[in-house]
């Protein structure tokens, strides 16, 4: 079986790179991919959060306010690259759509392979509401 990112996940990915480019980061981070699931507002990994009680927007603030770059950096929208973190949780995506059979890999697939790193920005403000990769 080879899993495929849905439809959902692309726009997500698409959003990630655009919320990097707002916050003046040369880079796509796991908070890039976080921020973009919650700028897309739909799909498992959202409704996941808020059954966990995750106040959404706190945690959007959170994160804008620790990568936002304050100096002018000039990024060119199509070549941001994913910092090594980042690349590896859309690696292990993969991984968690195959653990629960599923042939397309949605946003509760990415949200769990960003948890799966338990020393990050995101797994630790996630943490605080509770939303863990054992909870999810």
């Amino acid at each position: 079986m080879e899993a495929k990112f849905s439809q959902r996940v692309k726009d997500v990915l698409i959003y990630s790179r655009e919320e990097a480019q707002r916050l003046g980061n040369d880079y796509i981070g796991l908070e890039h991919l976080l921020l973009g699931i919650i700028r897309e507002g739909e799909g498992l990994a959202i409704r996941i959060m808020k059954i966990l009680g995750v106040e959404l927007s706190v945690v959007r603030k959170k994160l804008e306010m620790a990568v936002a770059s304050h100096k002018e950096v000039q990024i060119s929208g199509e070549n941001i690259p994913l910092i090594k973190q980042a690349e590896r949780a859309l690696k292990i995506t993969y991984l968690e759509a195959k653990l629960f059979n599923s042939e397309l890999i949605g946003t509760e697939h990415l949200l769990m392979a960003i948890l799966k790193d338990e020393n990050n920005l995101v797994t630790k403000t996630l943490a605080i509401y509770g939303a863990t990769y054992g909870s999810v």
